[in-house]
């Protein structure tokens, strides 16, 4: 009878992460890739030299770049290695949580890790899936040292941590479980593949020319403890604070009536096959998992960059301590049939409403990008100015801006490469521009470009091409609609909170 309800689920699981992810496409830089890698030669690999987040992450690389050469504009295909991709991560997942917890309990975390609504940028866009098979990597290789299999083990730690930075905090915290455990000899082999990748790059730094990584802030200690002060912050409004309600409501409002009918019988399977009842934690496995958060917040409060958000494709971040929150999801509130059920259902309506979001985006990105190929204007355009593009920046979950299309320049030019194949130069232009003493300046990147009487002017969003005298362009950009990335965006200027960002973060001054 067990195994008949595990397998019940087992169907369900894989044909829910089926329905969710096809039909979701490719998002912001994979239109870059997507443009370019198709041209490649031998030679070519050297990109994967060219800096040091590629000298790092080799196997990611190869496994994106290999990815997008093979399958090139088949979108169904990119849907399909996504539900390979996170079905094996949440088998590798299951498979280190099941030495531990009961079977039930680990297809429960594993699932909440996998779908967690606040990293859906892992799930949805392929150049950020790494992050969840790094972390289903390690756990592989620790469920392997745990079985004695110490050769398979290390060579799986080493495979995990050479695939992406992404593996320090995932390492680091899951070793505690062997010295709680006092298995120390599983300790060391488990840490081992770490040191030799973090040591690997200091080594080689000189010998290949690999740029400075961005951990400059670990010799400035008061700047490191304010940026960790900072993940701190952003973490908990990720995890329990208003950024998380806001996900999940928006979520939810964005769910299909397809979706909701979908989701009814997932909750009816879940009501009817989940067997609920109260476990003991199992310390180890708690201060193991527990960890990942705190590590995860050290190792980007090094970089200066990233702090934790849920919106966006950069809350690829939130990935790695997603498995601390399903981990304590399931045992705090998941402690009887009735609660369980509440819990699955605000899950399951939510990660269904996400991807009816991701679904909705990219038609309508690939209809943004017909409209550039099909424009008559665009086709025609002989001149030799840039062309500045506006509209399509992101998509929108109510009041936030969520997903990236045209916001950045070096995926506007991509995208008319892609649509137009003509010599083209277009970039981005939005609120964050003004312009002053001759030059278009864009304030986050601190760039500039020079223009000479007027731009050229295609707003995606109506599908028009015109021209802007210089004096109009400040009056343009002011037209144009805010993109609230976050909700604290959204509060007045002198508001305490962000003063207290700022302070943490100044250079985050051209968004607030």
């Amino acid at each position: 009878m067990l195994l008949k309800r595990i397998n019940y689920l087992y169907i369900t699981i894989i044909l829910i992460i089926g329905y969710m992810h096809i039909g979701t496409g490719l998002y912001s830089d994979d239109f870059v890739y997507l443009n370019n890698v198709p041209n490649w030669t031998l030679s070519s690999l050297k990109i994967l030299w060219s800096g040091p987040q590629c000298y790092l992450n080799i196997p990611t690389f190869l496994f994106y770049l290999v990815q997008i050469y093979l399958i090139d504009k088949n979108f169904i295909l990119y849907d399909l290695v996504k539900i390979i991709v996170l079905l094996f991560s949440l088998l590798l997942t299951y498979r280190f949580l099941v030495d531990y917890i009961s079977k039930y309990r680990a297809i429960l975390i594993a699932v909440l890790f996998i779908l967690y609504p606040i990293h859906d940028a892992t799930n949805y866009c392929p150049i950020n899936q790494y992050q969840v098979i790094t972390a289903a990597l390690v756990m592989y290789a620790h469920s392997l040292i745990n079985a004695e299999r110490y050769f398979a083990g290390l060579f799986a730690g080493l495979f995990a941590s050479f695939f992406s930075y992404a593996s320090p905090p995932m390492v680091f915290g899951l070793s505690i479980i062997f010295l709680l455990n006092k298995n120390y000899k599983r300790f060391t082999l488990f840490i081992l593949p770490q040191f030799i990748y973090i040591s690997s790059f200091y080594v080689m730094k000189p010998i290949v020319g690999v740029n400075t990584i961005r951990t400059e802030h670990v010799t400035n200690p008061i700047k490191y403890l304010k940026l960790y002060m900072l993940q701190v912050l952003s973490g908990l409004d990720v995890a329990i604070g208003p950024s998380f309600f806001l996900k999940v409501y928006y979520s939810i409002v964005n769910l299909s009536l397809y979706s909701a009918v979908i989701g009814c019988v997932t909750v009816y399977i879940f009501y009817r096959f989940v067997e609920i009842k109260k476990e003991p934690i199992n310390v180890a496995l708690f201060w193991g998992v527990v960890a990942i958060m705190p590590l995860t917040f050290g190792m980007f409060a090094l970089t200066g960059y990233y702090p934790q958000m849920a919106f966006g494709l950069g809350n690829r971040v939130t990935t790695l301590y997603s498995l601390t929150l399903s981990f304590l999801v399931i045992f705090l509130f998941m402690q009887n049939k009735w609660i369980s059920t509440i819990v699955f259902i605000i899950f399951i309506f939510s990660v269904l409403g996400i991807s009816d979001h991701w679904k909705a985006w990219n038609k309508h990105q690939m209809s943004a990008i017909n409209n550039i190929r099909n424009n008559s204007q665009l086709q025609g355009y002989k001149g030799d100015k840039v062309i500045f593009v506006s509209g399509n920046q992101y998509s929108k979950y109510g009041p936030i801006s969520h997903i990236e299309f045209l916001s950045e320049s070096w995926v506007s030019n991509a995208v008319f490469d892609l649509a137009l194949k003509e010599n083209i130069r277009a970039v981005t232009i939005n609120k964050r521009h003004v312009y002053e003493n001759g030059y278009l300046v864009d304030a986050r990147y601190n760039t500039k470009v020079e223009v000479n009487d007027y731009i050229n002017v295609y707003d995606s969003g109506n599908d028009r091409l015109f021209t802007l005298n210089v004096v109009e362009i400040n009056s343009y950009i002011d037209s144009l609609p805010p993109e609230n990335r976050h909700w604290v965006q959204m509060l007045g200027r002198d508001n305490v909170i962000k003063k207290i960002i700022l302070y943490l973060m100044p250079r985050l001054e051209y968004s607030l």
